[in-house]
């Protein structure tokens, strides 16, 4: 009797004990389970801190490159100014030059007309007093005189006319100095105007 409660025990005792090796089994698996979770969320975590850091290297490079772009700005439109600035004198430079070669022109349009007139006035007198040259021929006494006074005359034309032709020359400089200046001043605009 005693042997055969023993053995209803150990029937009794075998799905006790069974069933405790399934718990043993359940939990090592579960074990194994929560590990590889943990595995994950430490490989999520990781994940999201490579990203994060990727996430932060490119604000960085962002918030670099916004720096550097602005201060290339910064300093490209501290260039256009100084060329601005550069333009302005020029031109100021310019119009200094425009008025003064425009007030030579001027004077020496007027010294030219005056050169002119006196020309005239001269060539007329030239002409009088060759006829009278002329007319006086037989005057032999008086001719020696009017040669003289003829010559004096022509001398002083040919001083006046060489006046009047530099005079021309100087003119003619002022003026090819004026128009290189205006080329010049539009190829300042030009070259500004390419520049923005």
């Amino acid at each position: 009797m005693i042997t055969k409660s023993l053995q209803s025990l150990k029937l009794q005792e075998s799905p006790i004990q069974k069933s405790q090796g399934d718990q043993t089994k359940k939990k090592k698996v579960n074990r194994v389970v929560f590990k590889t979770e943990i595995d994950e969320n430490n490989n999520l975590q990781v994940g999201f801190q490579t990203q994060r850091k990727s996430y932060d290297c490119v604000t960085v490079e962002n918030q670099i490159n916004s720096y550097n772009l602005i201060s290339s700005m910064f300093e490209l439109e501290s260039k256009n100014m100084d060329l601005y600035m550069d333009l302005k004198d020029k031109t100021t430079q310019i119009k200094l030059m425009q008025t003064q070669i425009e007030q030579q022109k001027i004077h020496h349009q007027s010294q030219i007309r005056e050169f002119s007139l006196e020309k005239q006035e001269l060539l007329l007198k030239i002409q009088n007093l060759e006829k009278q040259s002329e007319l006086q021929q037989r005057y032999i006494q008086q001719l020696p005189q009017f040669e003289v006074e003829a010559q004096e005359w022509k001398i002083r034309f040919l001083k006046l006319n060489k006046q009047f032709h530099l005079q021309q020359e100087t003119l003619v400089r002022l003026e090819a100095e004026q128009q290189s200046s205006q080329r010049r001043r539009i190829d300042g605009f030009n070259y500004f105007n390419q520049i923005i």
